[in-house]
């Protein structure tokens, strides 16, 4: 994936992106302040793909970000409601919002557990699309995705 970066007069535009943080040392990451991908990333898919492709992949892709939001945040409040500490991979502790909850932890518990491999069926499914449209249809649409 490419990016690029655009810096005007004490400010940085990134493609249609205004970031007003100048370059006076803010400590501001970059990545998730100003930061756009660039390149062929047209929304409109090519005519050649059918309808119902294009349907499933919008479907999977809306469906996957939600997913990526909600599986950490079920399993974010499960251990809460376990009362059980939480930890950004070792480095910070989160903050506890909740005590000891077990009529609010069993659910999360079950969400939870059903999301996760929701969650890599599809994304194993992305995967498979991408190689499909690569080295089977050869379509111009792996392109897009920067494979």
């Amino acid at each position: 994936m490419s990016f690029s970066r655009t810096v005007a007069h004490q400010s940085r535009s990134i493609g249609r992106v205004s970031c007003p943080y100048r370059n006076s040392g803010e400590v501001i990451p970059e990545g998730l302040a100003c930061w756009q991908p660039t390149g062929n990333r047209s929304r409109v898919l090519a005519p050649s793909i059918p309808r119902w492709q294009a349907y499933s992949a919008s479907v999977l892709h809306g469906t996957l970000y939600v997913l990526l939001f909600l599986v950490p945040l079920a399993g974010y409040v499960r251990r809460l409601a376990g009362a059980h500490p939480v930890s950004f991979f070792g480095l910070v502790d989160m903050p506890v919002f909740i005590g000891r909850d077990e009529p609010l932890r069993l659910p999360t518990d079950t969400l939870h557990r059903g999301l996760v491999p929701t969650l890599a069926l599809l994304m194993i499914a992305h995967i498979a699309a991408a190689l499909k449209h690569k080295f089977i249809d050869r379509d111009g649409v792996a392109g897009r995705m920067g494979i």
